[in-house]
């Protein structure tokens, strides 16, 4: 009778339990890796928005150069930032006006001001845009 109860606890798993056992782990192991591919979409999501905003930061940069240079009537461009690893800087709007009233306008009264927008895109989405106000003195 000894004899019997030595063997019983020598005993490993079954093969039901190492079945439901590689189950288990095969199913842990799959949503690990469905959340890792996710992590890098993502990652790739943010380091394309990190490159837009450094492209916008420096276009405006560009631009504030050549105003300080060129004066208020300077043509302001980007165009060396074009297709920089699938991004695009489209041309730079501008629009011109006189302040009329200071409280309605954001330009002060009898100054000419022009509003400079930068947008950045990439696959025909659009960053934030960036929106200077340079006034003329």
């Amino acid at each position: 009778m000894m004899k019997n109860t030595t063997r019983r606890s020598q005993r490993g798993f079954t093969l039901i339990e190492m079945v439901v056992s590689m189950l288990v782990l095969g199913i842990a192991a799959t949503a690990i890796i469905t959340l890792n591919s996710n992590l890098f979409y993502r990652l790739t999501d943010v380091r394309d928005l990190q490159t837009g905003t450094q492209l916008l930061q420096a276009c405006a940069e560009k631009v504030m150069a050549t105003r300080r240079r060129s004066g208020f009537s300077a043509v302001f461009e980007c165009d060396e930032m074009s297709n920089f690893d699938g991004f695009d800087v489209p041309k730079i709007s501008t629009q011109t006006v006189t302040g009329t009233s200071a409280i309605t306008d954001s330009c002060p009264v009898n100054v000419q001001c022009k509003q400079v927008v930068i947008t950045v895109k990439k696959n025909n989405i659009s960053f934030t845009s960036v929106t200077l106000q340079m006034m003329n003195f």
